[in-house]
């Protein structure tokens, strides 16, 4: 994955592909290891978006034994077309069972961004964190049990390139704290500096 380069888009590319390949493209990378219903997980990255085109591009955390992280974790997802103008969706339903669970949430394009995907097993919630530019906010907190935290063993990423350019990603880090929500880099374990240090295999869709 084309990341840290301090350029935006519109060229940006997965594991090496070019948004001319027209597919939609899927990449995973299993972390080793199982979340911690004991503990807060919080899953962070940094975003750009554009509204000349980003579309159905879904980052986040999901089972490896199922085939799509999109279907077994909480997820992000950058989608141009939708009610009220350029939106991202907090998805939390694939892991709660709930089809209600799941926020949206105006804005977020063409500016760097920082989002993040809380799993605190602590409270037996799962929520996502945004910050547009304002300062954080949070989505809907929604409950989720051990069993379901200790599903989630991945990270993923999925670009739609069917005539449409996936968004620039950069910063992905995944930490581990039992204290604090959103954990601060210095008091947190940090388990991967980007994709680009994880050594993603692409499956195409």
């Amino acid at each position: 994955m084309n990341v840290g380069n301090g350029s935006f888009l519109p060229t940006k590319v997965l594991n090496g592909l070019a948004p001319t390949n027209g597919e939609q493209n899927y990449s995973a990378r299993p972390l080793g290891f199982a979340l911690d219903p004991n503990h807060i997980t919080t899953f962070a990255f940094d975003a750009y978006a554009t509204s000349l085109g980003t579309h159905n591009t879904v980052i986040g955390l999901g089972n490896a034994s199922v085939q799509n992280f999109v279907l077994s974790g909480p997820t992000w997802t950058a989608a141009l077309f939708g009610p009220g103008g350029l939106w991202w969706r907090f998805e939390a339903s694939a892991l709660t069972g709930s089809l209600s669970d799941f926020a949206v949430v105006l804005g977020g394009y063409d500016t760097p961004v920082k989002m993040s995907i809380v799993i605190d097993g602590v409270a037996s919630e799962v929520y996502g964190v945004y910050d547009f530019g304002g300062g954080a906010s949070q989505t809907p907190h929604y409950a989720v049990t051990d069993d379901q935290i200790a599903t989630l063993n991945e990270v993923g990423v999925e670009f739609d390139f069917r005539g449409t350019l996936g968004p620039e990603l950069d910063n992905l880090r995944l930490f581990d704290n039992v204290s604090a929500a959103v954990p601060e880099p210095g008091t947190a374990l940090l388990i991967a500096a980007s994709f680009g240090l994880l050594g993603f295999a692409r499956r195409r869709g």
